[in-house]
């Protein structure tokens, strides 16, 4: 287990730097570690953080916004990282999170409510149906979110089939770590460890020279919880939510996280 996101990101690095497996897939260069799983004890602790790197820390929390807003607004990425758009369809981002999750946050709190000790409060995003075989752009690399109410903290297993430790991972932190603490207010919980899971947590060559530069920053106060100003309701959540992401010149925030977020916007 470890205290932070960055810490374990950090180590994910090392781990894959030494040893890493030689995959090409599509005939691309990477180093793989199959299987690998992290768990951290604080998810207060986002976003990651690194000496020799800026992150785009919007990227995890427009996400972040987008899976508990439960929507997908495309140009919300694309007009701030321009990458974003390589992978639409049509205007459209087939695996987007939030329109997958729509209405599944409501149904996870009032399931946990009536059942504090459910293993049943499971978000499934990856979808064989819509999903295997497919020729589209945008396929969605998470496969299910796991809540567990433990102890009076919620706790939270993200499993991903694959997973970028560059490009992806550490906005991943992020946006499910906003989503567990959303979800920990809405039940009058407090945030219990994240585990991530990935069945292939991997690097691509041609950026595997910059990851092996970076190096722990002091660990930085963990971001306040809860999140949200306004009543703990999952519904009014969603759509403050919705608010920040969609207009954030317009949107008062009041807790520190709608402070960070709205300036990142």
């Amino acid at each position: 287990m470890y205290p932070t996101f960055s810490d374990a990101y950090l180590h994910a690095l090392s781990a894959l730097a030494q040893r890493g497996e030689k995959t090409s897939p599509r005939g691309m260069a990477t180093r793989e570690l199959r299987w690998y799983q992290v768990t951290v004890a604080d998810p207060l602790s986002f976003p990651v953080e690194a000496n020799g790197r800026d992150f785009r820390d919007v990227i995890g929390v427009l996400e972040g916004l987008s899976l508990v807003g439960q929507f997908s607004v495309p140009e919300l990425l694309s007009d701030r990282v321009k990458t974003f758009a390589k992978f639409e369809n049509d205007g459209i981002l087939h695996g987007a999170y939030g329109a997958r999750s729509h209405g599944q946050l409501g149904q996870i709190v009032r399931l946990i409510r009536r059942d504090p000790d459910t293993r049943q409060a499971v978000i499934t995003l990856y979808d064989s149906g819509r999903d295997l075989n497919r020729d589209r752009l945008d396929i969605p690399c998470t496969l299910s979110l796991h809540f567990m109410l433990r102890r009076g903290a919620l706790e939270l297993r993200v499993t991903m089939r694959s997973n970028d430790a560059w490009l992806g991972m550490p906005y991943d932190f992020t946006q499910f770590a906003i989503v567990q603490a959303t979800v920990a207010q809405a039940l009058g919980a407090s945030v219990g460890p994240y585990t991530h899971s990935v069945g292939s947590l991997h690097i691509y060559e041609q950026d595997a020279e910059r990851a092996a530069a970076l190096s722990f920053k002091p660990r930085r106060p963990s971001t306040p919880f809860p999140l949200w100003s306004g009543p703990p309701d999952i519904g009014a959540i969603t759509s403050r939510a919705r608010r920040l992401a969609l207009w954030p010149y317009e949107y008062a925030p009041e807790t520190d996280f709608e402070l960070w977020a709205a300036t990142l916007l």
